[in-house]
């Protein structure tokens, strides 16, 4: 007798540690159903085929399987493989299915846009956490740094242009120099926090099934660069879906 699993819809939960046993007319099944979101529950069964590949109709389960079953380490299935008149004079194979009841509010591209606009929105409303909030806090706030380092750069070039002085013109484009790389860096860094978290949620929730090692660079562009009218930075994103 082999056991194997495996775990439908959009979910992080995993079905680990399965193991088989017989016990005069019973066989236990034990799993672990690990990384369920809060709250999530699970319809769990059994695919049981013969050799042949024939699927097995069993009907005298008991445990945890069927409906509403949550997740957690240690859990059991009884089959009582006599009451279903099956003889195991010949290897069967047990399959452990699960498949997640927990409906989320948006798919995946709905999510997308969500970071997009503020990064981390999209997990958030995916995994149902506040505390991926503090992404978007973060990727704005370099932005908004970056936006002063880059206008007090070019403030200070002013007073840099006006000056008459040679030691304070040095001190000016010195200063001038040190605040506009400073903004493109902070640019650049909320332009990494937007690209990171979407390419993190691409890798947990829409990965293709077609071509699960489908490269995200190819669909994700981004840039960040001054805009020459006013002077400020500009970060741009270009998803091709």
């Amino acid at each position: 007798m082999t056991t194997v699993t495996g775990l439908r819809s959009q979910t992080l939960a995993k079905i680990q540690n399965t193991n088989i046993s017989l016990d005069n007319d019973r066989i236990i099944i034990t799993y672990d159903l690990d990384d369920a979101q809060p709250g999530e529950k699970f319809e769990v069964w059994l695919n049981i085929t013969d050799a042949s590949g024939v699927l097995i109709q069993g009907r005298r389960f008991s445990g945890d399987i069927g409906n509403n079953i949550e997740g957690g380490e240690g859990l059991v299935i009884y089959w009582n493989f006599e009451e279903d008149n099956v003889t195991l004079s010949d290897e069967i194979s047990i399959q452990v299915m699960a498949e997640s009841l927990y409906k989320k509010e948006l798919s995946y591209i709905q999510a997308l846009a969500l970071s997009t606009v503020v990064p981390g929105w999209g997990l958030a409303k995916m995994e149902d956490k506040k505390l991926y909030g503090l992404i978007g806090l973060a990727g704005y706030g370099f932005i908004a740094a970056g936006l002063v380092y880059t206008l007090n750069s070019k403030s200070t070039y002013k007073d840099y242009d006006n000056s008459n002085l040679s030691t304070e013109r040095e001190t000016l484009y010195n200063d001038y120099i040190s605040k506009k790389n400073t903004g493109e860096i902070l640019g650049w860094t909320a332009a990494a926090i937007w690209v990171a978290d979407i390419v993190w949620m691409s890798l947990r929730y829409g990965t293709s099934k077609d071509d699960p090692r489908a490269s995200l660079s190819r669909r994700i562009t981004t840039g960040f660069a001054v805009c020459p009218v006013s002077e400020t930075p500009v970060l741009s994103m270009i998803i091709r879906f």
